[in-house]
């Protein structure tokens, strides 16, 4: 079965330059012929055009970078999962659609919490993509550090380095900036 996964990782081996397996040069050839029709290049895939696999068929379409489509189609697609009915997605929307499936956490991303739990973005530090990003989390610490835990860090330090109570203190503060648990 045809991933989008295995011709993207194709396609990204042809933008850099890098041959690819024997198994994908089909993929690459049919790649190279919709890259003829629309005048694209290697140089431009994942920024200017970008594909999709839809039936086992691979489609060349133009990158998504318009944030607004991919809420609407993000909004369209919870619809349909809470709905539990079957929709025929354009191309265009099968491209976003794949994209932000790509990124989902598994156990804490679903199409049924988006706008809950997460929200799709604009990653202007990277081209403009489109991204994903998760909303109302914070970072768990997960074990407390206590005199104890510090006590027990410096007593490895002392026995692992042959340093006294201080140096391994110091060595603790300054090294470490964050204590490994």
């Amino acid at each position: 079965m045809l991933t989008r996964y295995d011709v993207r990782n194709a396609c990204f081996r042809m933008k850099a330059g890098k041959a690819v397996k024997d198994t994908a040069t089909d993929i690459i050839d049919t790649v190279r012929l919709q890259m003829l029709d629309k005048a694209y290049n290697w140089s431009g895939f994942s920024n200017l055009w970008d594909v999709v696999v839809k039936k086992d068929r691979v489609i060349v379409v133009s990158a998504i970078t318009d944030i607004h489509f991919s809420m609407e189609v993000c909004a369209k697609r919870q619809m349909i999962e809470e709905m539990q009915v079957e929709k025929d997605w354009s191309t265009q929307e099968s491209a976003v659609i794949d994209l932000i499936e790509a990124q989902f956490l598994e156990g804490i991303m679903s199409w049924n919490n988006y706008k809950t739990e997460w929200i799709v973005d604009v990653d202007r530090e990277h081209g403009n993509r489109i991204i994903t990003r998760l909303i109302k989390r914070r970072p768990l610490q997960k074990i407390e550090v206590t005199q104890d835990v510090i006590d027990a860090k410096i007593k490895e330090a002392m026995a692992a380095n042959d340093h006294t109570a201080d140096e391994a203190r110091d060595i603790i503060n300054t090294v470490n900036t964050t204590v490994d648990l």
